[in-house]
């Protein structure tokens, strides 16, 4: 189950979409990858966001980002940590 919202200026913006076969492991680009607490992976789709935005200043008490420029991704209902949308 995935998830993705995306707020702008607070409001909720055109529903993203994740494009078929989209969500890939983030080292491989393997399709229908398997994954386990503290994987990366990869979501392709369109209407993420309108720029590109990475994570560089948005760590907090060591933490990575779990939303970036409005944009989240929860798996299982829980937010994962965000390095590029």
């Amino acid at each position: 189950y995935y998830a993705l919202q995306q707020e702008l200026d607070g409001q909720r913006a055109a529903a993203p979409a994740i494009a078929n076969g989209g969500v890939v492991n983030a080292a491989t680009f393997a399709a229908n990858p398997t994954f386990s607490p503290g994987s990366f992976f990869s979501v392709f789709g369109s209407n993420f966001s309108t720029r590109i935005t990475q994570w560089s200043n948005d760590f907090v008490d060591g933490q990575a980002p779990t939303t970036l420029d409005g944009v989240r991704v929860l798996v299982d209902g829980q937010p994962a940590y965000l390095s590029l949308v």
